[in-house]
């Protein structure tokens, strides 16, 4: 049986297993923005061993909404550029933003796309 997460308000389930075979798709593909705080930088920091100021200036870049992690082109789109080989490098410490994925608001009316980008997703 699985395990499915579901949350008030949205038209969808999730199934958080998909995440260990999907590929990382909700990291790639179409560009976003995906925004971290003061505190999740100083963690991401932490969890990297190196120094906040110099992660603000290759991992983030300072918009008028905030701390936005910087994506890179690669043949897949354009994906964060905390995604390995492997998956995520900062899993562990990654954004709420991250974590609270794909329970977005913005995802009820965007459930074509959300389809193509979260295989964990039943709608």
């Amino acid at each position: 049986m699985r395990d499915l997460i579901v949350k008030e308000g949205f038209t969808f389930a999730f199934d958080p297993k998909a995440c260990e075979s999907c590929g990382s798709k909700c990291c790639a593909g179409e560009s976003g923005e995906v925004y971290a705080n003061d505190q999740e930088i100083a963690n991401i920091a932490l969890f990297l061993g190196e120094e906040e100021e110099a992660i603000r200036g290759i991992y983030f870049r300072k918009t008028y909404k905030g701390n936005l992690i910087k994506e890179r082109e690669t043949k897949r789109g354009f994906e964060c550029v905390f995604l390995g080989e492997t998956g995520c490098k900062i899993y562990p410490e990654r954004p709420l933003q991250c974590r609270t994925f794909p329970f977005w608001e913005d995802m009820n009316d965007r459930v074509d796309l959300l389809a193509t980008e979260c295989s964990g997703t039943l709608l």
